[in-house]
């Protein structure tokens, strides 16, 4: 039989080989949830809202274009003020939304997408400027050809970023 000093020896031991056992496990959750942690601010503080800003970009993009091809096919003057009112609005939020993300960027390769993407979108905006002066004259075809040679190359390499 087992004498009493020696079995609470042995309940001491086993205790005690239980308390570091809790302890380890403990520590390993702490260092386990705090690597977790740090991968969910990654996303939160850097992905997200980077990728929200992308979105509204993408959005406005389209926006913008949906209302030069309005434009170019109307031929109410004051319709094509209305449209042309909405576009400087959109390329005003287009701007605030290019400043946010520029923001978020960390890394290298999407620092160069965003720097080419912005210069496509300042080059395809400027080009609005020719083909809204043939809109506004009402000359359709014309302006829908300007549209295609001059500012549809734009759009389209903006799609492949």
């Amino acid at each position: 039989m087992f004498s009493s000093s020696r079995l609470a020896s042995k309940i001491k031991i086993l205790t005690g080989s239980l308390l570091a056992l809790t302890i380890l496990v403990g520590a390993l959750s702490i260092w386990g949830n705090s690597r977790v942690n740090k991968h969910l601010l990654t996303l939160t503080e850097e992905a997200m809202p980077g990728m929200q800003h992308i979105g509204m970009l993408s959005a406005q993009f389209y926006r913008f274009r949906g209302d030069a091809w309005k434009h170019i096919s109307t031929k109410d003057p004051a319709q094509m003020q209305k449209i042309e009112a909405g576009m400087a609005e959109v390329e005003r939020q287009f701007h605030q939304e290019l400043a946010g993300y520029e923001q978020t960027i960390t890394k290298d390769q999407d620092r160069a997408n965003f720097e080419q993407l912005k210069g496509l979108a300042t080059d395809y905006l400027n080009q609005w400027q020719s083909v809204v002066k043939v809109s506004r004259t009402g000359d359709v075809d014309q302006a829908t050809a300007l549209y295609m040679q001059s500012l549809d190359p734009y759009f389209q390499s903006s799609l492949r970023l």
